[in-house]
């Protein structure tokens, strides 16, 4: 028996097997756009949650990195010297306008995946760089902190290497490989911890889609860590007027100890 196709049929699967596949995408989202900085705030966790279409139920073949990048604050890191028997802070570096938290996230670590590709990983390494994607990628340029004068590249190192470690003790850098884990053929979910030195201020989430070393998609997330109640007029007015924030400090430290006065006078 002859089977008999009709032209709309035909024509249909001629321009589906002649147009190209579908590149996989990215639709990503967090648990909260919003982390509240209470006075008895102990640090908060962010739960990252996504889907990758078109992967063909071949999800695992896929590298996923989550970037999440704090606001801009200034850093001074200070070097002791050792002065007629005494440790001293002899000479100090500022690093100004660099990340206040930086942390990543992602299925293996970021060597591997920038070298998983065919040609040498070249479309990974150079998107890493451009991005500031790893720790070691950061702009983290020291000035003298007193002349703001550049130094040589040996003392740029030790600052460099020092503030990485003080932020990475204070939890607020850090590259957690291995913590994107996949669920089922299309969903992935990942976990990042705020400290509760976390700086208030506006985040950016930046996920990236790689396979074989090439970027397939990537989207960024808002977050946004604000002070409420009490403890954001104080830290609002410390920073827009320092001045009236300073005498009304010695004010209230002048009553205290006054009120403290008058009660240890009655017993």
């Amino acid at each position: 028996m002859a089977i008999r196709f009709s032209l709309p049929l035909l024509i249909a699967a001629t321009l589906w097997l002649s147009s190209p596949a579908r590149a996989a995408e990215l639709a990503t989202d967090i648990s909260a756009h919003l982390v509240a900085i209470r006075s008895n705030f102990t640090g908060s966790q962010i739960l990252l949650f996504g889907a990758v279409t078109d992967t063909g139920g071949e999800l695992a073949e896929h590298d996923i990195v989550i970037v999440a990048r704090g606001p801009d604050v200034d850093r001074i890191e200070r070097r002791k010297e050792r002065v007629f028997g005494v440790w001293i802070n002899r000479h100090a570096a500022l690093f100004a306008d660099i990340p206040g938290f930086y942390a990543v996230a992602s299925t293996r670590p970021l060597g591997i995946i920038a070298a998983s590709g065919g040609d040498g990983g070249e479309s990974a390494r150079g998107l890493f760089a451009r991005n500031a994607i790893g720790t070691e990628n950061l702009r983290l340029n020291p000035t003298d902190a007193r002349s703001r004068e550049g130094l040589g590249k040996e003392e740029s190192d030790i600052y460099r290497a020092a503030l990485l470690r003080h932020f990475a003790e204070d939890g607020l850098y850090g590259e957690q490989p291995g913590t994107v884990s996949f669920l089922g053929d299309s969903l992935f979910r990942a976990e990042m911890d705020l400290p509760a030195q976390v700086p208030a201020g506006s985040y950016e989430i930046e996920v990236y889609l790689f396979k074989d070393g090439a970027i397939l998609d990537a989207q960024s997330l808002p977050l946004f860590v604000n002070k409420i109640g009490v403890g954001r007029y104080l830290f609002q007015t410390a920073h827009q007027s320092p001045l009236l924030y300073g005498i009304c400090a010695v004010i209230l430290a002048l009553l205290v100890g006054w009120l403290a006065g008058i009660i240890f006078d009655r017993k």
